[in-house]
């Protein structure tokens, strides 16, 4: 449920409905969505680690041509961590496209710009 940010009057969505609102976004402009994750369990005395550590929340690929985009998604208010960026960092070297969206404004100027 969308939150009213008290200073400014305007709607504070929460990250899972941004998350939603830039998958329908893709996926109705012909991007194909999977959702990726990291998380670790303890377990007895053990940590047991899936994903890796820092990886954005979403990536989303289109076909002909080829494309391959992840897409991390903040709060308004929201900061990318230490371990995000400096995933997004080696996977933009390597030519890749990330992005951090905050707003499904910021998705939509990108897109037009791709277009």
């Amino acid at each position: 449920m969308p939150k009213l940010t008290p200073a400014t009057n305007q709607i504070a969505l929460q990250e899972r409905e941004v998350v939603k609102q830039v998958r329908d976004l893709m996926e109705a402009c012909g991007w194909r969505y999977i959702r990726m994750q990291s998380a670790a369990v303890k377990i007895d005395k053990r940590i047991i680690r899936s994903g890796e550590k820092g990886i954005p929340d979403g990536l989303f690929l289109k076909y002909n041509p080829d494309r391959i985009v992840w897409i991390e998604v903040k709060q308004k208010r929201g900061c990318v961590s230490p371990f995000q960026r400096s995933w997004h960092d080696v996977e933009r070297r390597k030519g890749a496209t990330v992005l951090v969206i905050k707003d499904i404004n910021d998705l939509k100027v990108w897109l037009r710009n791709e277009a």
